[in-house]
Protein backbone atom coordinates (compact mmCIF):
# COMPACT_ATOMS: atom_id res chain seq x y z
CA UNK A 1 0.00 0.00 0.00
CA UNK A 2 2.96 2.58 1.07
CA UNK A 3 4.43 1.82 -2.80
CA UNK A 4 1.33 2.66 -4.26
CA UNK A 5 -0.07 5.87 -2.49
CA UNK A 6 4.02 7.08 -3.25
CA UNK A 7 3.45 6.60 -6.61
CA UNK A 8 -0.07 8.35 -6.23
CA UNK A 9 1.67 10.86 -5.34
CA UNK A 10 4.26 10.91 -8.03
CA UNK A 11 1.46 11.52 -10.42
CA UNK A 12 0.23 14.42 -8.89
CA UNK A 13 3.47 16.42 -8.28
CA UNK A 14 3.07 20.30 -9.31
CA UNK A 15 6.38 21.60 -10.45
CA UNK A 16 5.91 24.74 -9.87
CA UNK A 17 4.50 24.23 -6.46
CA UNK A 18 7.59 21.76 -5.68
CA UNK A 19 10.23 24.38 -6.46
CA UNK A 20 8.17 27.51 -4.19
CA UNK A 21 8.75 25.24 -1.54
CA UNK A 22 12.52 24.24 -2.39
CA UNK A 23 13.13 27.88 -2.47
CA UNK A 24 11.05 27.91 1.15
CA UNK A 25 13.52 26.74 2.68
CA UNK A 26 11.28 24.44 4.91
CA UNK A 27 14.17 21.64 4.84
CA UNK A 28 12.22 18.75 3.22
CA UNK A 29 15.02 16.08 1.34
CA UNK A 30 12.01 15.87 -1.36
CA UNK A 31 8.64 17.58 -2.39
CA UNK A 32 6.37 17.23 -5.07
CA UNK A 33 4.66 20.19 -4.40
CA UNK A 34 1.01 18.39 -4.14
CA UNK A 35 -1.38 20.44 -2.02
CA UNK A 36 -3.33 19.60 1.03
CA UNK A 37 -6.32 19.12 -1.22
CA UNK A 38 -4.89 16.56 -3.65
CA UNK A 39 -3.59 14.72 -0.43
CA UNK A 40 -6.53 14.64 1.23
CA UNK A 41 -8.43 12.82 -2.08
CA UNK A 42 -5.15 10.28 -1.83
CA UNK A 43 -5.96 9.52 1.80
CA UNK A 44 -9.45 8.95 1.11
CA UNK A 45 -8.58 5.84 -1.35
CA UNK A 46 -6.79 3.62 1.66
CA UNK A 47 -8.02 2.58 4.94
CA UNK A 48 -6.37 4.33 8.02
CA UNK A 49 -3.34 2.06 8.41
CA UNK A 50 -0.64 2.82 11.50
CA UNK A 51 2.34 1.05 9.98
CA UNK A 52 1.73 2.97 6.70
CA UNK A 53 1.25 6.24 8.62
CA UNK A 54 4.77 5.61 10.14
CA UNK A 55 6.53 4.63 7.59
CA UNK A 56 5.43 7.76 5.81
CA UNK A 57 5.72 10.03 8.46
CA UNK A 58 9.80 8.78 8.52
CA UNK A 59 10.18 9.53 4.53
CA UNK A 60 11.94 13.06 4.23
CA UNK A 61 9.38 13.20 1.72
CA UNK A 62 7.05 16.73 1.77
CA UNK A 63 3.78 14.79 0.60
CA UNK A 64 4.77 11.47 2.49
CA UNK A 65 4.86 13.30 5.71
CA UNK A 66 1.92 15.19 5.51
CA UNK A 67 -0.44 12.33 4.20
CA UNK A 68 0.78 10.02 7.00
CA UNK A 69 -1.28 12.12 9.42
CA UNK A 70 -4.50 11.42 7.39
CA UNK A 71 -3.82 7.53 7.53
CA UNK A 72 -2.72 7.48 11.37
CA UNK A 73 -5.81 5.51 12.85
CA UNK A 74 -7.24 7.91 16.24
CA UNK A 75 -7.10 4.89 18.20
CA UNK A 76 -3.55 3.66 17.37
CA UNK A 77 -2.53 7.20 18.74
CA UNK A 78 -1.22 7.35 22.42
CA UNK A 79 1.30 8.76 24.43
CA UNK A 80 4.46 6.82 23.53
CA UNK A 81 3.82 7.27 19.93
CA UNK A 82 3.08 10.85 20.36
CA UNK A 83 6.63 11.63 21.29
CA UNK A 84 7.60 9.29 18.35
CA UNK A 85 5.72 11.64 15.84
CA UNK A 86 6.76 14.34 17.69
CA UNK A 87 10.65 14.19 16.87
CA UNK A 88 9.51 14.01 13.12
CA UNK A 89 7.92 17.57 13.32
CA UNK A 90 11.39 20.02 12.12
CA UNK A 91 9.07 22.82 10.78
CA UNK A 92 6.41 25.65 11.30
CA UNK A 93 4.07 23.46 8.26
CA UNK A 94 4.50 19.97 9.80
CA UNK A 95 3.31 21.64 13.17
CA UNK A 96 0.19 22.83 11.77
CA UNK A 97 -0.52 19.52 9.77
CA UNK A 98 -0.04 17.24 12.63
CA UNK A 99 -1.70 19.16 15.33
CA UNK A 100 -4.84 19.62 12.81
CA UNK A 101 -5.46 16.50 10.65
CA UNK A 102 -4.44 13.97 13.83
CA UNK A 103 -3.75 15.14 17.27
CA UNK A 104 -6.56 17.87 17.71
CA UNK A 105 -8.96 14.69 17.24
CA UNK A 106 -7.77 12.74 20.05
CA UNK A 107 -8.95 14.08 23.39
CA UNK A 108 -7.32 11.34 25.24
CA UNK A 109 -4.12 13.46 24.56
CA UNK A 110 -5.38 16.63 26.06
CA UNK A 111 -3.08 15.85 29.48
CA UNK A 112 0.25 15.35 27.18
CA UNK A 113 -0.81 18.47 25.26
CA UNK A 114 -0.31 20.32 27.95
CA UNK A 115 2.81 19.05 28.67
CA UNK A 116 4.35 19.51 25.69
CA UNK A 117 3.23 23.71 26.52
CA UNK A 118 6.47 23.30 28.53
CA UNK A 119 8.78 21.96 26.28
CA UNK A 120 11.89 23.56 25.70
CA UNK A 121 11.07 22.70 21.65
CA UNK A 122 9.60 25.73 20.42
CA UNK A 123 8.45 23.37 17.51
CA UNK A 124 6.51 21.33 19.99
CA UNK A 125 4.93 23.96 22.30
CA UNK A 126 3.32 25.59 18.70
CA UNK A 127 1.80 22.25 17.99
CA UNK A 128 0.56 21.80 21.46
CA UNK A 129 -0.92 25.12 21.34
CA UNK A 130 -2.25 24.63 18.26
CA UNK A 131 -4.05 21.63 19.08
CA UNK A 132 -5.43 22.54 22.16
CA UNK A 133 -6.62 25.79 20.25
CA UNK A 134 -8.33 23.42 18.15
CA UNK A 135 -10.26 21.98 21.31
CA UNK A 136 -10.97 24.90 22.37
CA UNK A 137 -12.35 26.36 19.53
CA UNK A 138 -14.36 23.09 17.87
CA UNK A 139 -15.12 21.07 21.53
CA UNK A 140 -16.21 21.66 24.60
CA UNK A 141 -13.68 18.97 25.83
CA UNK A 142 -10.95 21.82 27.47
CA UNK A 143 -11.71 22.29 31.25
CA UNK A 144 -11.32 26.05 32.79
CA UNK A 145 -8.76 24.27 34.72
CA UNK A 146 -6.98 23.08 31.40
CA UNK A 147 -7.36 26.54 29.57
CA UNK A 148 -5.74 28.56 33.07
CA UNK A 149 -2.18 25.90 32.77
CA UNK A 150 -1.85 26.23 29.21
CA UNK A 151 -2.50 29.97 29.16
CA UNK A 152 0.26 30.23 32.42
CA UNK A 153 2.53 27.90 30.16
CA UNK A 154 2.75 30.47 27.50
CA UNK A 155 6.59 31.80 27.23
CA UNK A 156 7.66 35.30 26.46
CA UNK A 157 9.44 34.07 23.78
CA UNK A 158 6.29 32.81 21.80
CA UNK A 159 4.05 35.49 22.43
CA UNK A 160 6.85 37.87 20.04
CA UNK A 161 7.28 34.91 17.87
CA UNK A 162 4.83 35.23 14.60
CA UNK A 163 4.65 31.53 14.65
CA UNK A 164 2.87 31.07 17.67
CA UNK A 165 0.29 34.16 17.68
CA UNK A 166 -2.77 32.78 15.59
CA UNK A 167 -1.80 29.74 17.98
CA UNK A 168 -1.83 30.99 21.15
CA UNK A 169 -4.87 33.75 20.31
CA UNK A 170 -7.00 30.51 20.27
CA UNK A 171 -5.85 29.72 23.78
CA UNK A 172 -6.93 32.91 25.49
Amino acid sequence: MTEEIKREIARSMNGICAAKIRESGLGYKTTFGVDWVRLREIAAGYAKDYATALSLWHSDVREHKLIATLLCPLDEMNTERLGEWMKGVFNTELAEIISFALLSRKKELIPDLIIMTKSEKALERLTAFLALGRFRNFSNVLSEDDLQQVRENVKMEDRADMRFVHAIENIF
